[in-house]
């Protein structure tokens, strides 16, 4: 996933492993464009990497030191 400030605009683009067959898979990349202002795209853009880092945080193992 990558995401935001784009032009003028906020952007989220998701790119998915599918399987469509056993053994086999596609690439599915879908972009997503909203209009904000740039104050908005700025605060999405922060709270999104807070969220990320913190669901990282949680997923690692106990004792791993954290950066």
């Amino acid at each position: 996933m990558t995401f935001g400030g784009w032009r003028d605009d906020f952007m989220i683009v998701v790119t998915q492993l599918i399987e469509s067959a056993p053994h086999h898979y596609e690439i599915r990349t879908e972009k997503f464009l909203f209009s904000l202002i740039k104050p908005k795209i700025h605060e999405i853009t922060l709270q999104i990497a807070s969220y990320i880092n913190v669901k990282l945080q949680q997923s690692s193992p106990e004792g791993a030191p954290s950066e």
